[in-house]
């Protein structure tokens, strides 16, 4: 049996939700927004919705599917993508490789949201703070978080560039 939440994501008040047709990006943020695709990700989250459960919801949007005519339920795929972009397990790496891998011009929308999905799971974190010691005579003005301009290095880290082909490398 189907979970309703997985049902809701083919409601018209889901698509009326979600708005217009935007680009992949703003779209796939529209969809993390949504109350439904947020509680769909809770659900996958805590084991209220199966993978077996996805593979037949799945499996019963794809059999209305025509080639060459509108298909309806392309933004319920792309919700489910967005729902499941951070939970790490098998199947979820396959159903996004393999809705990012379709070229239908039917399936255009969610298969650019699991490529944005993808992207985004392998992007790096936005709290990743890298600290960079420039020389005190090349960057006077810049400072790190932490750390007063007495503390930077007098030379940079690298001062031979050995392993760079010749024709890159500057003579000294």
């Amino acid at each position: 049996m189907t979970s309703l939440l997985l049902l809701r994501l083919l409601t018209e008040e889901f698509h009326d939700s979600i708005g217009v047709l935007l680009p992949p990006a703003a779209l796939r943020r529209q969809l993390v927004n949504s109350s439904d695709v947020r509680a769909l990700a809770t659900g996958i989250r805590f084991g209220e919705v199966t993978a077996d459960e996805t593979r037949e919801f799945v499996g019963m949007i794809m059999k209305e599917f025509r080639p060459g005519e509108y298909f309806h339920n392309n933004l319920a795929l792309a919700a489910l993508a967005v729902a499941m972009e951070t939970w790490s397990s098998e199947f979820v790496e396959e159903y996004l490789l393999d809705l990012a891998r379709l070229t239908a011009p039917e399936l255009n929308i969610s298969a650019r949201i699991a490529r944005e999905c993808i992207k985004k799971r392998f992007a790096l974190p936005k709290n990743d703070l890298r600290v960079l010691h420039y020389p005190r005579r090349i960057a006077p003005r810049f400072t790190s978080r932490g750390m007063r301009m007495s503390e930077l290095p007098e030379e940079p880290a690298i001062t031979r560039l050995d392993f760079l082909p010749k024709k890159y490398a500057r003579s000294s």
